[in-house]
């Protein structure tokens, strides 16, 4: 598989993080590059206590109350979750057998699932409901598995620690895995990921996918370089920053880097003790494959079954 490459990024336990030290390998500048690998480690302290001190005070959402289908209109590409009974438009990219409809808003389902020290595995950036309503929620990784097994056995299990252990290593995801997507829908593998990437690639000929993926505003100067993109699909990808619960033994949930990166879950490991994202950033107008610590709290993006 054409994975492309590594930018490190330490974030946040499902349950708590201790102790995390990483090395940090920034994107090179164009291309699609190969994998390098990851070098990081980190201790993970998943107790069964009750929540901890210092956790947030994380808002209650409805997870659920209707029905587990969902309501796709092709004419409008409005797609709504009966679940919760939220709308999101979507998005179709490519012609004929290469053609991938996607969500073009981020997830927004509140899955609820305790965890060891936190009564919830999703969240709003910075705990502030206003920035669900702007960028969806944030899922742990155990929520991006579903390790509950919500709605399918695929990932259960999946997430219940951090680091290179058996959790990450045993847990293989085949197939099309739904997540916590709406019914019909799942969550992309890197492969489906870079087959988005390579048809923006075909269709503008400027190797610079996520300058027409990337919101047209919100991304931060780098360097006083504008790395806005111009969405010319419609996707939006919007620079909802980085969080994590416990970081470096640090309590509560942590936001940072808003306006400057956004990773999307992927369905697969990225390598035998990392699960897998999908970057954008404010330096390039790459979009890379990457390993982020299954500690992570990042965005979910579904694409149709």
């Amino acid at each position: 598989m054409k994975k492309m490459l590594l930018y490190v990024f330490a974030v946040c336990l499902l349950g708590a993080c201790d102790d995390t030290t990483s090395t940090v390998e920034f994107p090179p500048e164009s291309g699609f590059p190969n994998k390098t690998e990851l070098d990081s480690t980190f201790i993970a302290n998943n107790s069964s206590s009750s929540e901890s001190a210092g956790s947030p005070a994380v808002s209650k959402l409805s997870s659920s109350g209707g029905e587990d289908r969902s309501e796709y209109d092709s004419e409008t590409g409005i797609l709504k979750d009966l679940r919760d009974g939220q709308t999101y438009k979507t998005v179709v990219i490519g012609e004929g057998d290469n053609a991938q409809t996607w969500m073009a808003e981020n997830l927004n389902f509140a899955y609820n699932i305790p965890t060891a020290k936190f009564d919830s595995s999703s969240f709003c950036y910075d705990n502030d409901p206003k920035n669900c309503e702007i960028y969806g929620r944030i899922y742990l990784w155990s929520a991006a598995m579903d390790s509950a097994a919500v709605f399918s056995d695929a990932g259960k299990g999946c997430g219940g620690t951090a680091g290179v252990n058996s959790s990450v290593q045993d847990c293989n995801i085949s197939g099309v895995f739904r997540s916590v997507c709406p019914k019909g829908w799942h969550l992309p593998t890197s492969d489906e990921w870079f087959e988005l990437l390579q048809t923006i690639n075909d269709l503008t000929s400027d190797n610079k996918p996520g300058k027409y993926l990337k919101s047209s505003s919100g991304w931060k100067l780098k360097d006083g370089e504008d790395y806005n993109g111009v969405d010319t699909y419609g996707f939006t990808v919007l620079p909802a920053g980085n969080s994590h619960v416990g970081y470096l033994g640090r309590g509560g949930l942590e936001s940072e880097r808003q306006g400057e990166i956004c990773f999307f879950w992927s369905a697969d490991k990225y390598d035998a003790g990392a699960p897998g994202v999908q970057g954008f950033y404010n330096e390039s107008h790459q979009s890379y494959s990457v390993g982020a610590m299954p500690v992570g709290c990042h965005p979910i993006r579904c694409l149709m079954d």
